[in-house]
């Protein structure tokens, strides 16, 4: 059963997994230096995952559950009564994935370019992460169309991917060459009115 970093000792071997695969890479790693790293023997390695692979499952998890917070509406939060308020909460979601993949550069480039290419299923996961953040821009612009502040033939679907797609491309830089190749603030203002032309009935945030 694969562990999530809760636990005292789950964490460190988390920890502990992240920065290997981070520094030498996931297939030059193996679960004796998981848990040597982590300050615990081989065997209690196994009392939290099955195997090495089960803890990037469980670290794909925790990615994916993290960049979900940051392109949903934040708990309690109402639904935006006027475009003014459309706009803003579309920024804050640009902001908030962008700020995130580049604030963790170096974690999310082994995330994203490394992580992916593990085996089919991690590819899947992280299509599959994409897709829910796909999920959560669409639905915040079906009500933006109820509002009467979307362009009614927009594909909807389309336009959640597209604001994913417009993201991953933003912070590529920082992926590559490192945090400092982009301007969090800039990069959000470029994103988001190149996002909000799409859309044509909005106007640009100022």
């Amino acid at each position: 059963m694969t562990a999530t970093p809760a636990s005292d000792r789950a964490s460190q071997l988390y920890a502990a997994a992240v920065e290997l695969f981070m520094a030498n890479g996931y297939r030059e790693v193996d679960v004796a230096e998981i848990a040597a790293a982590a300050g615990a023997s081989h065997g209690t390695f196994y009392n939290y995952f099955r195997n090495k692979r089960d803890v990037l499952t469980a670290i794909q998890a925790t990615t994916e559950a993290e960049i979900l917070a940051t392109v949903s509406p934040a708990e309690g939060a109402q639904p935006p009564a006027a475009r003014e308020d459309f706009i803003a909460q579309f920024q804050v979601r640009i902001s908030g994935a962008i700020a995130y993949f580049v604030e963790r550069a170096g974690f999310m480039s082994f995330i994203a370019l490394t992580a992916a290419g593990v085996d089919d299923a991690a590819l899947a996961a992280t299509l599959t992460t994409y897709q829910r953040a796909a999920q959560q821009f669409t639905r915040l612009f079906e009500h933006g169309r109820e509002q009467g502040w979307v362009h009614r033939d927009l594909d909807l679907d389309v336009a959640g991917q597209a604001a994913v797609s417009a993201i991953i491309t933003t912070v590529l830089p920082a992926l590559v060459g490192g945090a400092d190749e982009v301007d969090v603030e800039e990069a959000t203002v470029l994103c988001t009115n190149y996002l909000l032309y799409g859309m044509r009935d909005l106007p640009h945030p100022r």
